[in-house]
């Protein structure tokens, strides 16, 4: 299944927010573990690190691959998921 790709704005700690349709489209839940790579539009450098999310639908940014990326707060990223292959599996 090929990955998922949106953009979005880095909210604060460095966290990013999963867009509600994707959600609900692949029917993931809190805790769900998945691949992310954040490419900066800055730069088009990108990082690659797993990351379980949130109860809010939110994944946050380890601090290392922001300091590589040199990521601000409120800053525009491209976001590619890698979803669980139980979700992948139903759609």
């Amino acid at each position: 299944m090929a990955p998922e790709t949106f953009h979005t704005h880095l909210q604060k700690q460095m966290r990013i927010q999963i867009p509600r349709l994707l959600r609900w489209k692949y029917k993931l839940d809190p805790g769900d573990v998945m691949r992310v790579q954040v490419t900066s539009m800055d730069s088009h450098d990108s990082q690659r690190f797993l990351a379980k999310m949130q109860q809010g639908g939110r994944l946050t940014v380890p601090k290392t691959s922001a300091e590589l990326l040199s990521l601000k707060l409120h800053q525009l990223a491209k976001i590619v998921i890698w979803l669980p292959p139980e979700n992948t599996a139903t759609n």
